[in-house]
């Protein structure tokens, strides 16, 4: 036999009828599915990656060789199977009847099935859902096919059967050596299992698991010990977003939630009667950074903007010599809306999905498919906040500057992401199964659409069975926020960071969970949505208290200035107050006010539309006070609503018809108010305007009044 002969002509002395075929398959099948496998996946997120930060996004290497790995191996670990059956048929005939090698055929078959597969997946990701992207992408992958076999055919012809098992190996060797570091990177981060990452353990404890997490971080933040490393004290700054306190069992909750946070919070001071300033994260997030009603900073439906006109906790911070950093699952804290102005390092974590995501995820969660894999069962990015928090904490240790590090975490938020671990504790299986396929084939639009009838503000959004449930995979969440907390302070303890710093730990608003036949958020002022969670721990603080005397979210902006750096300068509003000195100092009781300014113009259209007058007093804006015992609401179309907090607390009773004198005290402060508070004018230029991709990320969770669709 001369070199020239073709492959197929090589005798062969079977080893075995049976096993022989089976050993050419497997051949056949790892020598071509793994190098095209590898392949597909490092591209899918190096292009994602690619495309992220030319939209300027900042991605980490270490986080785009992971979500490399990530791809790879979960592409490896179904196409090499698959295809092992998929070949078995036409290896069996060519190897029998001595026809040509099938190599060149099945390697196009291959690139065939993966690209016509993964092209429309990886489209839908990018946005690009149209026909016309769809057909131009499988003609790629067609074009794919045939280059592949055209090469793979031509190199057979022209060069000798043992060079050409050389090069396949060598390609082979080489598909697993680019993808052996992505890999490690993989497994090394919180993409591969979020259940269970932990920020660091010692040498001699093995990672623990969420059943024994708790106990085993108490009992080390008693052994850990910590120093003073700056005479100012550091801030950590935590907000649980779309978090109700009624359902955190350290404000009382029956189920148990928060179990760190349980024995956390009896040495700190808890704001049993906290209200945000407004409902929703952004003029949410506005009053804590500014210490403004929503009237003042003027942040809301349709002023997406903050003025730098109002100053920020992290502007006067960074002034004073801190080192300022935000990690926001929320795509709101940014750059782009100014919420993040003052902090140094801005990260939105949301940002960092898009380099992650690769088209066998995207098909799984669009299936509705419960995960059988850890990496394929993810978080709302609360074990990668944590990440990069760590990283950014561990370069502080050698500052001599205090500093100030603000973290949200969405998971709270619809659709209530979190890993299967934690949902078995709180669901049946059979729930847990309906949660995965309820999240996209159903709820998933609805979060879409969030802001118009089919979320907020109709009532058959989510029927009464869906919503058992959802309230308890809501609960699932915070059980798993409890272990992401828990995990962040045992990493600054073990840093020494914990006994100089001042923590807060607040939620920025609530979720309806079916009250008022609503389930999300944003419409209307009732404390389903307004009341809050609060604690904070001052430094060296040992003894627990609980404040009962109704406060707001704008009053952290001048109890963290006052504490942190002594402000003398006050830019916070006129009613904002120290809640330190108020725990020192009572208040027999106080007003607090909620507003909400209605919804965007996009919005607004739908409900229109609904000629349903209940839903179009849903949207209507309204403005709430209360103090200690009675809360008095008056919306725009006149509406006025009065109720006993202390023997009525889900304000399904209104008392202004019978009892309108009750309100007499409330309306009168709340007429002094609007007289002292003046609504804000912007005196700047910034634009409004976000970028294309900005906006379908917020539209993604809900914002902005849909993805568009609805408007056709």
């Amino acid at each position: 036999m001369t070199i020239h002969e073709s492959p197929s002509k090589i005798a062969t002395t079977p080893l075995h009828p049976v096993l022989n075929p089976i050993r050419q398959t497997m051949l056949i099948a790892i020598t071509l599915i793994i190098p095209i496998s590898i392949a597909v996946g490092l591209g899918e997120c190096l292009l994602a990656s690619a495309i992220t930060l030319r939209r300027g996004h900042q991605v980490p290497i270490d986080w785009i060789l992971a979500s490399c790995g990530r791809a790879a191996v979960t592409h490896l670990l179904l196409w090499c199977p698959l295809f092992t059956l998929i070949i078995a048929p036409p290896v069996a005939i060519t190897r029998r009847n001595q026809t040509s090698s099938p190599e060149p055929i099945l390697s196009a078959l291959a690139v065939l099935i993966i690209a016509a597969i993964a092209v429309p997946a990886d489209l839908a990701l990018a946005g690009f859902e149209s026909t016309r992207y769809i057909v131009a992408g499988l003609a790629v992958a067609v074009f794919a096919a045939a280059t592949t076999y055209i090469i793979i055919r031509r190199w057979q012809r022209h060069i000798s059967p043992h060079r050409f098992h050389r090069m396949r190996n060598l390609t082979l060797l080489a598909s697993l050596l680019a993808a052996a570091i992505p890999i490690l990177y993989f497994i090394d981060s919180p993409l591969y299992d979020p259940a269970t990452y932990r920020l660091s353990h010692p040498a001699n404890e093995s990672s623990p698991g969420i059943a024994t997490a708790h106990d085993t971080t108490r009992s080390r933040f008693k052994l850990a010990s910590a120093s003073a490393a700056t005479s100012k004290p550091n801030l950590l700054w935590i907000v649980l977003d779309t978090v109700r306190p009624d359902h955190m069992s350290c404000f009382g909750y029956d189920r148990e939630t928060t179990p760190f946070l349980n024995e956390w919070s009896k040495g700190v001071t808890r704001f049993s009667r906290t209200f945000s300033n407004g409902m929703w994260t952004v003029p949410g997030h506005a009053a804590m950074f500014t210490g403004k009603s929503t009237r003042e900073h003027g942040m809301d439906e349709g002023h997406y903007h903050l003025s730098d006109d109002h100053a920020t906790v992290a502007d006067i911070l960074s002034a004073h010599g801190y080192n300022t950093a935000s990690f926001s699952n929320n795509p709101w804290i940014s750059r782009e809306s100014n919420l993040a102005k003052g902090f140094q390092d801005a990260t939105v974590v949301y940002n960092l999905r898009h380099p992650s995501r690769f088209s066998l995820e995207y098909l799984h969660e669009k299936w509705g498919q419960t995960p059988i894999v850890p990496w394929l069962d993810p978080d709302f990015g609360a074990a990668l906040a944590n990440h990069l928090a760590a990283t950014w904490l561990d370069e502080q240790a050698s500052s001599p500057a205090p500093f100030f590090m603000f973290v949200n975490y969405m998971e709270g938020h619809r659709p209530y992401w979190i890993p299967k671990a934690y949902r078995d504790q709180y669901m049946t299986p059979d729930q847990v199964r309906k949660s995965y396929a309820f999240k996209q084939l159903t709820f998933g639009d609805k979060v879409v659409h969030n802001g118009t009838r089919s979320a907020s503000l109709h009532e058959g959004a989510v029927d009464t069975g869906n919503r058992v449930f959802l309230r308890a995979q809501y609960d699932a969440t915070i059980r798993y926020l409890d272990d992401r907390i828990a995990d962040l302070m045992e990493h600054m303890q073990r840093r020494g960071m914990l006994d100089n710093t001042l923590i807060i730990i607040a939620s920025d608003h609530g979720e309806y969970l079916g009250a008022h036949d609503m389930w999300s958020h944003r419409f209307l002022t009732y404390n389903d949505l307004a009341h809050v969670a609060l604690m904070i721990k001052t430094p060296h603080q040992s003894e627990g208290t609980t404040i009962d005397t109704p406060v707001q979210l704008s009053d952290l902006h001048t109890t963290i200035l006052n504490f942190c750096i002594g402000a003398t300068e006050n830019t916070a509003g006129k009613d904002a107050i120290d809640l330190l000195d108020l725990a020192q100092n009572p208040l027999p009781d106080r007003f607090a006010i909620t507003e909400f300014m209605g919804p965007n113009t996009r919005t607004r259209k739908i409900i229109n539309r609904e000629h349903n007058p209940e839903i179009e007093h849903r949207a209507q804006p309204q403005t709430a006070i209360q103090n200690s015992r009675y809360k008095y609401m008056i919306s725009a179309d006149g509406t006025r609503e009065l109720y006993d907090l202390e023997s009525d607390p889900g304000e399904f009773r209104n008392l202004i018809d019978t009892h309108p004198e009750l309100a007499a005290p409330l309306v009168a402060h709340l007429k002094q108010w609007y007289d002292a508070m003046p609504t804000y004018t912007r005196s700047d230029t910034a634009s409004e305007q976000m970028t294309e991709d900005t906006l379908k990320s917020l539209r993604s969770l809900g914002y902005l009044g849909g993805d568009g669709h609805e408007d056709n």
